[in-house]
């Protein structure tokens, strides 16, 4: 689990490297999971929506928000009228979970590219 979030961090690099000083700052992974935990999901999902705009990636912008705002929408309404008694940080929890594990692996990870050089290994995205 924590290879797979270096990995990704790592092939990162090479994808910010081609883009324009100020494109170029992106919200980390620990940075949106802490606010989908803290604040709401709704919160860690337009920070994600905003790094795949900064990459280019504009055809997972819209699942991303869609997302957030749905998430959002139920937990109120499942919170007032079903059940109050489960606390606003287990419903934080399982959206930053659904944002960490699905979006984040399936809309900005698409491919990883493993290449083997002489100056050793390197991990790249691809679009």
């Amino acid at each position: 689990m924590e290879e797979t979030n270096e990995t990704i961090q790592s092939s990162l690099v090479g994808v910010q490297s081609n883009l324009s000083e100020q494109e170029a700052e992106l919200y980390s992974q620990k940075a949106i999971d802490g606010f989908s935990l803290l604040m709401a999901p709704i919160f860690g999902s337009v920070m994600f929506a905003m790094n795949l705009k900064r990459l280019n990636k504009t055809e997972g912008v819209y699942p991303v928000i869609t997302f957030g705002v749905g998430y959002f929408i139920f937990t109120i309404y499942f919170s007032e009228n079903v059940s109050d008694k489960i606390p606003v940080h287990l419903w934080n929890a399982v959206g930053s979970l659904a944002l960490h594990y699905y979006f984040w692996k399936n809309i900005l990870v698409t491919k990883l590219n493993f290449e083997k050089g002489r100056s050793g290994n390197r991990l790249s995205l691809q679009h």
